[in-house]
């Protein structure tokens, strides 16, 4: 996905959730939009207007009620463009200082007319810990979500909370159920994988079900199909080769050619057989092929001969199949797999979905669709088991999630992409941060940026890469539970030369052991980091 597109549909999004009113979703009330803030009066300017102080920073602004020199208040602060000062109103006075943040938030509370809940004081007293002003209704939202969530969630609920408000994000359950999702620490692929296995093994079926299945069941196998296309190319290829070779006559071809070329026929043509008779793909055949011949080799089993192949064909085919199987090693192999994951994931239905949410329009059923659209089709099915519904629900927030996590700035920009990846390679989730400087033309600046890789590998298990670019200067730290300096150092100049043939100068590899920290609180440290921090790069 480009750059410009990622805007279009950051744009889209916050166009959305900022036209419905939360309140409005969630409580059918409406209130005003000042932001709410504690401060105290340092000094009177005039009858009119006094200084307050609000955390580290000094406000003016014109007096809508009398107050005290010195004393603490809850205010709702205003402040039009055209004005050069804000307008301050008092939301709730203080008898004496609050002596804590408890007593703080009991009062904005009170001055409200809202329940002291445990989610309404814990929120409270979290956004006067961050000194994070917030406008009424937006509280009141943040209120009404976090109260419906579990009560183990309160503290990640207030920091998504948080987060939407730094990141002038609607304060909508929309946006922070995505935001909530996206810091999920278990893997994206074993969420897909659940789901997929809960619809596999349910007594009863629908066609809500079948459908999911059917829009997961490509993103589990998109190593395979990437393997399948591959293997129908290498056979395509195989035939022309031969028969230009038996066109050209420069010798009679041996009886063994001869055989290859009538099995590669042969294979081709029952594949194509196959697809139109099951209503499907020649890729999808093939990726099925694949997946029998790997199923049974994988059990210690001589691999058996598929349905329909003759056993030449299906010794050309296991030849075959060895050539063209991808290797996450190689970066060929490792684009194609990303590109396939991202169209089958629905990047590209993205503006689509947006536009028909727009227009108040249903998108129509063009056969199979993308795992977006079909995620949020049966999140409002009535057809599907309510575990199912849930897990759904939760995969399409998180992959939302994503796109809130992007940050446009006129001087800098910020990726966040994730990746469910199911390979036989063992690597099985990837997510890239990538954050950098502007060049004129919009884009990143590859010679002035930071790429972050956190990775769910079968051997090294969680492991982070992380690569700061200073004009065209790598370093690169790895982070793993385990030693791997040792491991590293005979790589470090193959590492160079590579980086050098794209214009790179390498300075250094650090290889750093993660010891006694769980994976989920270092990811949300690695998280805020990344995301909340304005600029990375300083030379």
């Amino acid at each position: 996905m480009t750059l410009m597109m990622l805007n279009d549909v950051h744009n889209s999004l916050r166009k959305q959730f900022e036209q419905a009113d939360p309140l409005q979703r969630i409580s059918g009330t409406e209130t005003d939009q000042k932001r709410l803030m504690l401060g105290k009066v340092l000094r009177f300017i005039s009858e009119q207007f006094a200084e307050i102080q609000i955390g580290n920073t000094k406000w003016q602004g014109k007096l809508e009620a009398p107050l005290k020199a010195g004393a603490h208040y809850w205010f709702s602060y205003e402040k039009k463009p055209d004005e050069a000062t804000g307008r301050l109103q008092v939301v709730e006075a203080f008898d004496k200082n609050p002596k804590t943040v408890q007593d703080a938030a009991f009062k904005l509370l009170n001055g409200l007319s809202l329940k002291r809940t445990k989610e309404a004081v814990f929120l409270v007293g979290a956004l006067l810990k961050e000194q994070q002003p917030i406008r009424e209704n937006d509280l009141r939202a943040a209120i009404k979500w976090l109260e419906n969530l579990p009560k183990s969630d309160a503290q990640k609920g207030a920091d998504a909370v948080m987060f939407a408000l730094k990141r002038e994000l609607p304060v909508h359950p929309g946006v922070l159920d995505s935001i909530l999702a996206v810091k999920n620490p278990v893997p994206l692929n074993e969420q897909i994988a659940k789901t997929f296995d809960m619809i596999t093994n349910a007594t009863q079926q629908s066609a809500g079900m079948e459908k999911l299945k059917q829009a997961l069941l490509p993103v589990l196998q998109t190593e395979t199909e990437v393997h399948a296309e591959r293997l129908i190319q290498k056979l395509a290829e195989h035939v022309r080769s031969l028969e230009k070779g038996e066109l050209q006559g420069v010798q009679p071809l041996k009886p063994q050619v001869q055989s290859e070329i009538v099995a590669a026929k042969d294979l081709l043509a029952k594949l194509a057989a196959q697809a139109e008779t099951n209503g499907t793909h020649i890729v999808k055949e093939a990726t099925g092929v694949i997946r029998a011949l790997e199923s049974s080799g994988s059990l210690g089993q001589a691999p058996a001969v598929p349905g329909g192949f003759t056993p030449k064909e299906t010794e050309l085919l296991q030849h075959i199949m060895k050539e063209t199987a991808p290797a996450l090693t190689n970066k060929a192999d490792v684009f194609s797999v990303l590109l396939k994951i991202k169209d089958l994931l629905g990047v590209r239905d993205e503006l689509s979905l947006l536009r028909a949410m727009e227009n108040g329009a249903v998108l129509k059923d063009q056969g199979l669709q993308s795992l977006k659209l079909v995620l949020n089709e049966m999140r409002h099915a009535s057809d599907l088991p309510a575990p199912v519904k849930q897990e759904a629900d939760q995969i399409f927030h998180r992959l939302n999630g994503q796109l809130f996590l992007q940050n446009d700035q006129p001087a800098q920009s910020q990726l966040f992409l994730s990746y469910p990846l199911f390979s036989k390679n063992g690597v099985q989730d990837l997510t890239v941060f990538l954050k950098g400087q502007k060049k004129d033309d919009g884009k990143i600046d590859p010679s002035q940026c930071r790429l972050m890789f956190y990775l769910q590998l079968e051997a090294l298990e969680e492991t982070v890469i992380d690569c700061l670019i200073q004009q065209n200067v790598m370093t690169v730290t790895i982070e793993t539970g385990f030693d791997l300096e040792p491991l590293l150092e005979p790589l470090v100049p193959a590492l160079k030369e590579n980086l050098k043939e794209l214009g790179y100068s390498l300075s250094g590899v650090t290889a750093k052991k993660r010891e006694n920290m769980k994976i989920a609180p270092f990811l949300d440290a690695r998280f805020e980091q990344i995301t909340e921090s304005a600029v990375d790069v300083k030379i």
